[in-house]
């Protein structure tokens, strides 16, 4: 039978690995031509790893990417607004 500390510590442990610190950045991508539907939304667990989903909106079209992350960082070079949108989910004011 596992003990009250025990099942606590394994909680703390799964709760560490949750995509819990979330944000999402909206912005116009192509400067005043199509509204603030574009968007950068990070999701990560408490050391940093998840992903950011980025979706581009123009007239005709919306392209949608993902990039992993492993400690707050990508493999792949994030725009301005993916390095707000980590920020932000990591705590930063801005």
């Amino acid at each position: 039978m596992l003990t009250l500390e025990s099942r606590l510590a394994a909680t703390r442990r799964d709760l560490a690995m949750a995509l819990r610190h979330v944000s999402v950045v909206r912005y116009d991508a192509f400067g005043d031509r199509g509204g603030r539907f574009s968007f950068s939304a990070a999701l990560l667990d408490d050391a940093g790893d998840g992903l950011v989903i980025t979706s581009i909106h123009a007239r005709s079209e919306t392209r949608t990417y993902l990039k992993g992350l492993s400690a707050g960082d990508s493999d792949i070079t994030l725009s301005p607004e993916e390095m707000q949108a980590v920020r932000l989910a990591r705590g930063a004011d801005s």
